[in-house]
């Protein structure tokens, strides 16, 4: 049995409205705290890297903010993929571009060195890893340059929010009991 409630785990005054609570007890369930979860997995056993991805594509509704799978967008040149592998081609800015590059840059590094730092681009910030040597959770936010910037990175780390982690503790307690 659970001791705390979803009410008392997502208290309204935690959040701006009621669509803001639905939509973070909702998502946190299917999508973020998946990267605790396997996080906490992985870096018991080896080094592991977790992000926050922190762009909204501009081409879709941006009125819920940064949706599942934003990064798509900008993995393929500005494609937004469509039913039977048809998609919409949106040309990108050059801060968009500036920044598709960094993204690829760090994910070609993890894949060819397991580590995405080993070939990140020099104006990107070093990936902290998931769990620091003093045993903080951290995160890098994945998120493109100010303004017009080509060659300036807007991404950074931030710790794990402590509200955010004991709301994920709840949700993979519940794992077991959950079907999807």
């Amino acid at each position: 049995m659970f001791t705390t409630s979803p009410i008392q785990q997502y208290p309204l005054s935690d959040f701006t409205s009621a669509s803001q609570q639905l939509q973070v007890a909702t998502g946190e369930s299917i999508f973020i705290c998946a990267r605790p979860a396997i996080g906490n997995a992985f870096a018991a056993v080896t080094n592991a890297w977790t992000y926050r991805y922190n762009q909204p594509n501009p081409t879709a509704n941006q009125s819920l903010g940064t949706a599942h799978a934003a990064e798509n967008w900008m993995f393929f040149n500005g494609m937004n993929t469509g039913f039977n592998g048809t998609g919409t081609f949106t040309p990108m800015t050059r801060t968009e571009t500036a920044f598709a590059e960094e993204l690829i840059a760090y994910w070609l590094s993890f894949v060819r060195s397991h580590d995405p730092n080993t070939f990140k681009l020099d104006r990107s910030p070093f990936w902290e890893p998931y769990i620091t040597q003093d045993g903080r959770k951290q995160r890098i936010i994945l998120q493109q340059g100010p303004e017009n910037s080509t060659d300036v990175s807007g991404s950074l780390n931030e710790e794990e929010p402590s509200k955010e982690e004991e709301r994920c503790a709840f949700v993979i307690r519940k794992a077991d009991k959950e079907q999807n």
